[in-house]
């Protein structure tokens, strides 16, 4: 995975490297999530649901990922996608937010998340090996 952050506000996670598919072939909008944290405030994870505000949606599959997973763990189901950016630690809380799901070649590209003022990515060092751009 490699994660994109912009003034602590912006997120985004990819799993594909643009080169080798092309541009974004489908956007799916406002789609129910919640960023994870363990008791000491480290964000340690995402959890993408398929619903947005229309209703259920087909979550596109992650069928590959060409960065490095470190010790990180993906969990899916039809109804969830859970990454763990380390597996050994446990989710204590869960902030709801709304995010933008990239697709490319009916798979998963990426995922974006936009906090806009309405929170805090919390702190930042599980996070630190995937992270190819903090500003």
């Amino acid at each position: 995975m490699n994660i994109t952050i912009e003034n602590g506000q912006y997120i985004y996670i990819s799993f594909l490297k643009r080169n080798g598919f092309g541009i974004v072939e489908d956007t799916y909008l406002s789609v129910n999530c919640c960023l994870l944290f363990d008791d000491k405030n480290n964000w340690i994870g995402l959890e993408v649901s398929n619903e947005n505000f229309n209703g259920p949606i087909q979550l596109p599959p992650l069928k590959e990922i060409e960065f490095p997973m470190h010790e990180a763990i993906i969990n899916e189901s039809g109804r969830t996608l859970e990454i763990l950016f380390d597996k050994d630690l446990q989710v204590a809380r869960k902030i709801k937010y709304a995010c933008n799901i990239d697709v490319i070649s009916e798979q998963l590209y990426g995922i974006e998340i936009l906090l806009l003022d309405q929170g805090s990515i919390g702190n930042r060092d599980i996070v630190k090996p995937f992270v190819s751009s903090d500003s």
